[in-house]
């Protein structure tokens, strides 16, 4: 789980930087070519889906921890 949120968080550190950088027209220029007006739903579920899976894992993650510290490992 560590490595799918460090990879993402990568991903969303180029694309940033990258569009920081980009002239207006070639912003718009990108935006065209993924199709986003066309594809936003998908776009939107994959998001809402990593998000949720991302949320699931780490809540359950940290509530076994803490079962883990009241009863101890074994």
């Amino acid at each position: 789980m560590p490595v799918v949120a460090t990879l993402i968080g990568w991903v969303i550190l180029i694309r940033g930087t990258i569009l920081l950088f980009l002239s207006r027209d070639a912003t718009a220029r990108l935006v065209d070519w993924f199709h986003f007006e066309e594809f936003f739903y998908l776009y939107l579920g994959f998001a809402a889906v990593l998000g949720l899976y991302l949320t699931v894992h780490g809540l359950s993650a940290a509530a076994q921890r803490r079962a883990l510290q009241r009863n101890g490992p074994g």
